[in-house]
């Protein structure tokens, strides 16, 4: 790297305001450096693996839905959404899509999947399309999101079915 560029990052990290929320010893960061598209596979591979431990069938798709189940009462499509812990210490959960863009048809997923991910922890909560209230439970921002710092704040229509310490 040339010195220009080696002074510039170096002038950048003594500038930087640390974070509230320290990764550095945490076994997601490997995750984490692998950016977002790494963070979505994560997070639905996590489900898929969580529903296998639970004696169900699960298999990532990525197609209208994330993950397909299979369990003893029938499949379940499922939309996974994963957010790492941010420096502001909430979760940033965006692109929530209820219908598709152009036709406004409903996607095909029947429960959705919030994948919490904090230094040395991992919440998983889910509830089902028929009990969601999108216009109560998110904010519009090109798509439904969900922007806060703590699962606790979901409705009680959500249900834990994963809650792991590293």
């Amino acid at each position: 790297m040339d010195k220009i560029l080696t002074e510039a990052i170096e002038r950048t990290e003594k500038e930087a305001i640390p974070g509230k929320v320290d990764w550095s010893g945490s076994p997601f960061l490997r995750v984490k450096d692998l950016g977002k598209n790494a963070v979505g596979g994560f997070g639905e591979n996590l489900y898929a693996t969580i529903q296998e431990s639970l004696g169900n069938s699960a298999q990532v798709v990525r197609a209208e839905h994330d993950v397909l189940v299979s369990t003893s009462g029938g499949f379940k499509k499922v939309e996974v959404k994963t957010a790492f812990q941010s420096k502001s210490k909430s979760f940033f959960f965006n692109q929530i899509r209820l219908n598709h863009d152009k036709t406004e048809a409903p996607k095909d997923w029947d429960t959705l999947a919030f994948i919490f991910v904090e230094p040395h922890k991992i919440e998983v909560w889910e509830i089902d399309r028929a009990n969601l209230n999108a216009r109560e439970e998110f904010k519009w921002n090109n798509g439904w999101s969900w922007n806060r710092r703590s699962s606790q704040l979901l409705s009680s229509t959500w249900r834990k079915i994963y809650d792991g310490a590293a």
